[in-house]
């Protein structure tokens, strides 16, 4: 199935530079796309240690930096599941913004913006992150989030500088049948296996196929189902 978005306003980031970006928020590299460097200075801890918010900078053009919010990791067991998410899923908002990851989201991005200026700034979010992004990054020149987490209980309003990608059915990002349809929605198809599975694998196969498309450490492959060179959002300018 081909799919094509056409933004009348020209575009910002092609699908490739935001797989970069949500890679980026897992990998943290020092470097990204051979034009941002990874500003420390907010992205690290006092003790060194990296955060799960990320800020990189453009030395050569003050109007084109990045702030990245890290998804979901860790084992299905741990704080960023059973706290971070378990709040959000019962509470919303109103559990989920006492959490360490939504207080240092919000510090980030209040240090991103004084450096930098908001209105120079792109900010990028994958899973429980895009929400942060969404939450967090209001006043930033764009946003763009890659399968949010929705909950019919959070805010859910859509700004105008904001492009959501979604894959089709996918579990987090649909949870919410209020969730907000409209031209800056960008919908992945769900791909199509014609493989046919072992009886006794089909189970395994199926989870195999489920965190390749949806999460672990392929949380990013749908997006290779786009246009790699398909432009989202508005111009650079």
């Amino acid at each position: 199935m081909n799919f094509s978005y056409h933004d009348p306003k020209g575009g910002a980031l092609p699908v490739r530079d935001i797989k970069a970006i949500v890679d980026a928020s897992y990998d943290a590299p020092e470097t990204l796309l051979g034009r941002y460097k990874r500003d420390d200075a907010i992205s690290k801890h006092k003790n060194g240690k990296l955060k799960k918010t990320l800020v990189y900078f453009n030395p050569d053009d003050a109007t084109d930096n990045l702030i990245t919010f890290q998804g979901t990791t860790g084992p299905i067991y741990g704080k960023d599941w059973v706290v971070n998410n378990g709040l959000y899923g019962i509470s919303g908002d109103v559990g989920y913004k006492r959490t360490d990851r939504y207080d240092e989201g919000v510090k980030a991005y209040d240090e991103a913006k004084k450096k930098y200026g908001a209105h120079n700034i792109r900010a990028v979010g994958h899973s429980q992150a895009g929400h942060i992004a969404q939450e967090v990054a209001k006043d930033a020149k764009e946003i763009f989030t890659y399968n949010k987490a929705d909950n019919p209980l959070s805010s859910n309003k859509q700004g105008p500088n904001q492009y959501d990608i979604r894959s089709e059915h996918d579990p987090v990002s649909a949870l919410n049948p209020l969730r907000v349809q409209n031209d800056r929605v960008i919908i992945i198809p769900k791909p199509k296996y014609t493989q046919k599975l072992l009886h006794r694998n089909r189970i395994i196969n199926k989870f195999k196929n489920y965190a390749e498309y949806y999460g672990g450490e392929h949380s990013s492959a749908p997006l290779e189902r786009l246009d790699q060179s398909m432009m989202i959002g508005n111009q650079l300018t």
